[in-house]
């Protein structure tokens, strides 16, 4: 998970069979779960596989890629002695990278909001409006470990006849994956142990996509598959 600074995820869990996925704009989404009690003593009966209460609601089609919302009632792992009994809710986008380059990325501002089902209106948001998080495989979610206490979710005006509602915005998304381009000997026509040469990277080498939180220790066991070759035999 990232807040701050990167750091991983934890693996996912099944999707809730009663959160409905509302209509939505083209830049934001609404979820409304039902039973929303049951969903959180589901989640503390079956936690994750690193121990943790969590459930996820299904994916949505926003600004046209799919995410969704992890949610963890019992805060996550990195922060349960910093923030006692508050929930962690966090934006992901991993259905999406399961279809993509493993260097692709996205960087994009966003919003998570609860809203009050019974008049519609958000009652608690925070925003990244102002900046951009960049979500990919190696930071493939963004949120807040500290969203709310759970006593106050599960109560008016958060939560209404056991049934609470989600809203995620996206604002200026666009990729920002990067390109390296590695380029062997043959790619030269020639020896290179006798100088420098020059190369057209636009038609000779092969092209991969990183991510711009990434770094070439990342990108080594990529380039070592792509060639057939031992990743501790290739020096980039």
């Amino acid at each position: 998970l990232a807040q701050a600074a990167p750091a991983s995820s934890p693996a996912a869990t099944a999707t809730p069979s009663n959160a409905a996925a509302t209509p939505s704009s083209k830049t934001k989404h609404r979820w409304v779960v039902s039973s929303f009690s049951d969903k959180i003593k589901q989640a503390e009966r079956e936690p994750d596989a690193e121990g943790l209460p969590k459930f996820v609601l299904p994916p949505a089609l926003i600004c046209g890629l799919k995410w969704k919302l992890s949610i963890y009632p019992k805060g996550e792992s990195k922060q349960l002695d910093k923030h006692p009994g508050k929930v962690g809710i966090y934006l992901t986008i991993e259905d999406e990278l399961k279809e993509r380059d493993a260097g692709w990325s996205v960087k994009a501002g966003f919003s998570i909001c609860l809203v009050n089902s019974a008049e519609g209106k958000h009652v608690l948001c925070k925003r990244e409006d102002n900046h951009t998080r960049s979500f990919n495989k190696k930071t493939p979610d963004w949120g807040w470990r500290d969203m709310i206490e759970l006593d106050k979710l599960l109560a008016p005006p958060y939560t209404t006849d056991d049934s609470a509602e989600f809203e995620v915005q996206i604002k200026n998304l666009e990729e920002d994956s990067l390109t390296i381009c590695v380029a062997t000997e043959a790619d030269f026509g020639r020896d290179l142990r006798h100088g420098l040469d020059l190369v057209n990277f636009s038609k000779h080498g092969t092209h991969f996509l990183v991510p711009p939180n990434s770094n070439l220790k990342d990108l080594k066991p990529r380039v070592a598959a792509h060639y057939g070759l031992r990743a501790e035999a290739l020096r980039l």
